[in-house]
């Protein structure tokens, strides 16, 4: 990597790439990086426009998304960045922060071609919720949680 870093997130791009983003390094950081597995290089991508570490990212076709985690402005904020030589910056996405709530250590998985599902993370609590960013849409749900007797009677699970 072309900067050391800790708490940071790393996702798969085109099965080609592996993009990290943030972390911790004497603080928040807003560095991003990709890595050619073809070529066994690191590049230096756009930087974020907040530091941010123990967060989450994930990509669906050619669009890098980051989610959530601790952030240098105290802000709850999703970023993208369009992975094209055209578009050279991260955008905020605009979504419902009363339904995705600030939190941190989430986990970011791409559902199908259009949703990533945001799990779970760290509030005040550990939460076990799940919600569900609709890229086309650019709207959020927050799935319905019920007991899950098989883990304990405290835990929950999605009902699907």
């Amino acid at each position: 990597m072309l900067w050391d870093r800790q708490d940071h997130a790393v996702c798969n791009l085109l099965d080609h790439y592996m993009v990290a983003t943030g972390g911790e390094h004497e603080n928040g950081l807003n560095t991003a990086e990709i890595y050619d597995i073809t070529t066994n290089k690191w590049t230096a991508l756009p930087k974020l426009n907040v530091g941010r570490s123990n967060h989450s990212s994930c990509s669906i076709d050619r669009v890098i998304y980051v989610f959530c985690g601790y952030c240098q402005s105290d802000e709850n904020s999703v970023e993208r960045l369009d992975f094209d030589k055209y578009n050279k910056k991260w955008q905020f996405v605009k979504l419902d922060f009363d339904i995705l709530t600030p939190r941190e250590m989430t986990v970011a998985y791409a559902v199908n071609e259009t949703e990533i599902a945001i799990i779970g993370g760290r509030a005040d609590n550990y939460l076990a919720d799940v919600i569900i960013y609709d890229t086309q849409k650019s709207s959020v749900t927050k799935l319905p949680v019920t007991e899950c007797p098989l883990v304990s009677k405290t835990a929950s699970a999605v009902k699907v």
